[in-house]
């Protein structure tokens, strides 16, 4: 098996770990699953950023480039890109849970979530050299 199939394995595990905690947290019958629930989560994402940092280089898709080169436009992307995905979230939680407005305002956040995400692996892949073969 190769580097790069293991870590998509290694990125499946830990973003179904992630949402067990959370599921731990939300449904735990004691104070302290909250907290555990919580805690699995957000290790489970720092262990998705560690991965990300090291699988960067260049994308097959260079030529096409969609995200600004200059860091001040980088960061208004992200702002405005967190922004969104708070929005998504709040008008998400203000409809019915089985409904229409419910499900595209979480389809509006992981899309903002995604997108931060792969700017934050252009980033990394434009002003970090690659890591050399082991």
């Amino acid at each position: 098996m190769d580097s790069v199939t293991r870590r998509w394995i290694a990125g499946a595990v830990l973003g179904v770990a992630a949402l067990f905690g959370l599921f731990a947290a939300k449904y735990g019958p004691e104070p302290w699953h909250y907290a555990a629930g919580l805690f699995l989560a957000g290790a489970c994402v720092l262990g998705v950023f560690a991965l990300l940092s090291t699988a960067f280089g260049p994308s097959p898709l260079a030529w096409l480039d969609p995200f600004p080169k200059n860091g001040a436009e980088r960061w208004a992307h992200g702002g405005i890109v967190g922004a969104i995905a708070v929005l998504g979230l709040h008008y998400a939680a203000a409809a019915p849970a089985d409904g229409f407005a419910y499900k595209a305002g979480l389809a509006l956040f992981l899309v903002a979530v995604g997108y931060a995400f792969i700017l934050l692996k252009d980033w990394f892949d434009r002003f970090y050299p690659p890591p050399r073969p082991r």
